[in-house]
């Protein structure tokens, strides 16, 4: 792929490989030059998936939030289509909770409230993510959390509905049960599966048809509180939205004490997620869906600027 020199596979999905790669620099394997993620495409001369990559792209591109992965670069190269993304050297939430089952309360109140913030940049921008779940949250190589794989986004238009056919796809799991009934997609599909996460990180399982029912297995009351909340299976019920969800986060954050930092292994922690391939849980299936233009949230932070090449 021109100006990347792939270094190693980190991942494999349905559309792709990701590789570790380097963004210019010298050849014979030196090191030289930006590390980066590249998600190549497997069937490049697909019209269509071509396309998708450049809609995500797209997506990636609008947004400037720091715990929303960052597109780099689009390339399309003769009969071959890439996208670089910052390499996320700290792996997947997915990796974390395979190695470790759960987490403390305070670690996934750590997590959850940058995510929750993120997903409010997002619906401020007329999108809603979709496919939310441990394997499309990643961390840096500090450990902070980032959100990734937008390749499922809906994005809103003036009325309302989504831009396109219409349809949003989700993983078994974390899928909003009212969407799956045939209820329109809007943030608080988002709300459920940001709470679907919350609830496997505290109890090492997504809720499936019913959460843990055991007192004290979602952590203290004022945060099974919340994690309930988020799961209530009519959306009226639950956070009106993700700003209101990252609010009552972290007000039980005050109460937690101060969670040590997340530690991860080397690269052998991104092996399976590097970026943003969903072949880790349950395969996606539809959300037959018409989005909703969300209330507004925080406004996204600043990230350097960005360039693509075609």
């Amino acid at each position: 792929m021109r100006g990347y020199r792939p270094e190693a596979v980190v991942g494999r999905g349905s559309t792709g490989t990701v590789y570790r790669a380097r963004r210019g620099g010298g050849l014979g394997g030196n090191g030289g030059g930006q590390l980066v993620a590249l998600k190549r495409l497997r069937r490049s001369g697909d019209p269509e998936v071509v396309e998708r990559l450049r809609r995500e792209a797209g997506v990636l591109d609008s947004l400037d939030h720091p715990h929303v992965v960052r597109v780099l670069d689009l390339v399309i190269d003769g009969n071959d289509a890439a996208m670089a993304m910052e390499y996320a050297a700290g792996g997947s939430l997915a990796t974390l909770l395979a190695r470790r089952g759960r987490l403390r309360p305070e670690e996934a109140v750590a997590v959850a409230v940058p995510l929750a913030d993120a997903l409010a940049a997002v619906h401020c921008r007329g999108l809603v993510h979709g496919d939310v779940k441990p394997a499309n949250i990643l961390f840096t190589a500090e450990g902070a959390p980032v959100l990734a794989d937008f390749g499922m986004a809906a994005r809103t238009s003036g009325d309302g509905r989504a831009v396109g056919d219409g349809t949003v796809m989700g993983t078994e799991g974390y899928v909003d049960p009212a969407v799956a009934g045939g209820a329109e997609v809007d943030e608080r599909s988002d709300v459920y599966a940001l709470g679907a996460v919350c609830h496997e990180m505290l109890c090492g399982r997504p809720p499936g048809r019913h959460a843990a029912r055991e007192r004290g297995a979602l952590g203290p009351p004022e945060l099974e509180s919340v994690v309930r909340r988020s799961l209530a299976r009519r959306p009226t019920d639950r956070f009106p939205g993700m700003a209101a969800m990252g609010a009552a986060l972290r007000t039980v954050a005050d109460g937690l004490p101060v969670p040590p930092a997340l530690v991860f292994g080397s690269d052998s922690a991104t092996s399976d997620r590097a970026s943003e391939l969903d072949e880790a849980g349950p395969p996606t299936r539809p959300m037959g869906a018409r989005a909703h233009r969300p209330p507004t949230g925080p406004a996204p932070g600043q990230r350097p600027s960005r360039r693509r090449r075609t």
